[in-house]
């Protein structure tokens, strides 16, 4: 980096920065930044623009934070080696912030770039979030047979828990809904099947019990002698202990079981 009065010009334009941000001036802030980004790249020093970029983002501008994430995405990318996948992650990052600002094209554009990093690797989580993203991106952008497309995806891939595939599915069906009804019949007909999920019969559990949840295959005598025992559980003995007399005074008697509880009381017994 070029000097100036003996000192790095970059010692220069990072106080600079600093003194910006403390000032609470984050657009002269960014216009310092942005100089000193432009010198990095001129030079081909990408790797020291990342950190700079990303420091430039914050909460007060969802669409200026987009756009550094943006550019640090595309310097992970012309590193040598290239880092794609950070690459990949800050698309993310920039997507997110620029779909919060209302900028659907550029949160679009951002997340179909992050698609192609990370499609076909098996990390389904992160390839459930794009696809979902992208299918909410082309519903608001009017492209309902992409939104559609997207969201298909999402319901072939199975490896969401119950409650995110009922989500899913709903969420599909509403924009299906909308696209049926102003699609002509030949594009409707590639969306003819749809993959619905497969039960595991040798999975399903059948209780007749509200609320109880079987965690194994009972027969109908365990499942007796289970309601048996939760009944004996309740304050009853499976077998009765044997009752001793008691006088209480004359003319009463008691009868009392195992621990001195009164198990029945009579009157008039000589």
């Amino acid at each position: 980096m070029t000097e100036l009065n003996g000192k790095p010009l970059d010692t220069y334009l990072e106080a600079a920065i600093s003194g910006y941000q403390d000032a609470k001036a984050p657009m002269l802030a960014s216009r310092v930044a942005m100089l000193y980004y432009e010198m990095l790249r001129h030079k081909d020093l990408y790797r020291d623009a990342p950190p700079l970029l990303i420091r430039m983002t914050g909460d007060d501008s969802d669409i200026r934070s987009g756009l550094f994430l943006e550019q640090a995405a595309l310097c992970f990318l012309r590193i040598d080696p290239p880092m794609v996948r950070k690459y990949a992650f800050h698309l993310i990052l920039a997507g997110h912030r620029f779909s919060k600002c209302g900028q659907r094209e550029h949160a679009y554009g951002a997340y179909v770039a992050a698609l192609d990093v990370y499609n076909g690797r098996g990390w389904s989580l992160i390839e459930d979030h794009i696809h979902f993203t992208l299918g909410r991106q082309s519903f608001h952008l009017s492209d309902m047979e992409a939104a559609v497309d997207f969201f298909l995806k999402l319901l072939r891939a199975g490896r969401q828990p119950a409650s995110q595939q009922s989500a899913y599915l709903k969420e599909f069906l509403y924009i299906y809904k909308q696209f049926a009804t102003r699609a002509p019949a030949d594009r409707l007909a590639k969306f003819a099947t749809l993959p619905l999920p497969d039960l595991e019969h040798s999975t399903i559990r059948v209780s007749l019990l509200e609320g109880h949840q079987p965690s194994h295959v009972v027969s109908s005598d365990d499942a007796w002698d289970s309601m048996e025992t939760e009944l004996f559980d309740e304050g009853y003995s499976r077998t009765p202990a044997p009752l001793r007399k008691t006088y209480a005074g004359r003319g009463n008697a008691a009868a009392v079981g195992k621990g001195g509880k009164t198990a029945c009381a009579v009157g008039g017994i000589e």
